[in-house]
């Protein structure tokens, strides 16, 4: 298992977070001594922090298993709230939901709109 041991820049503490803990961001325009920055929750002041980082320090972590941050890939797995978008609902849809929840077997009802197999016609 690898210790990991990181000084807050803003009250000192020196903690041990997981790998898992750790994000790094590899930057555009970071000079040849700055491989990335390090990103984590501090133990002592419990506030998000970010420091430089040089490349040995960065190979080192990302060989130990630290997750990378990608700037181009959206790192938010698909919750409801970061859904698809789709056609907004109109007034007359909530209504007919609401008409459809009322009958004893509006989950068939639901689910044969919504089954693939029903498309193919």
């Amino acid at each position: 298992m690898t210790v990991v041991r990181i000084k807050c820049i803003r009250c000192t503490t020196t903690s041990t977070p997981e790998l898992d803990a750790l994000l790094l961001e590899v930057g555009v325009g970071m000079g040849e001594d700055t491989g990335a920055i390090v990103n984590w929750i501090c133990s002592g002041c419990y506030s998000l922090v970010n420091c430089a980082i040089d490349w040995p320090d960065f190979l080192d972590l990302v060989s130990a298993g630290a997750l990378v941050i990608d700037e181009n890939e959206d790192p938010r797995p698909p919750y409801p709230e970061s859904a698809e978008e789709g056609p907004a609902w109109r007034p007359d849809d909530l209504l007919d939901l609401h008409a459809l929840l009322l009958t004893h077997d509006w989950f068939d009802k639901l689910q044969a709109t919504t089954d693939p197999a029903n498309d193919l016609g």
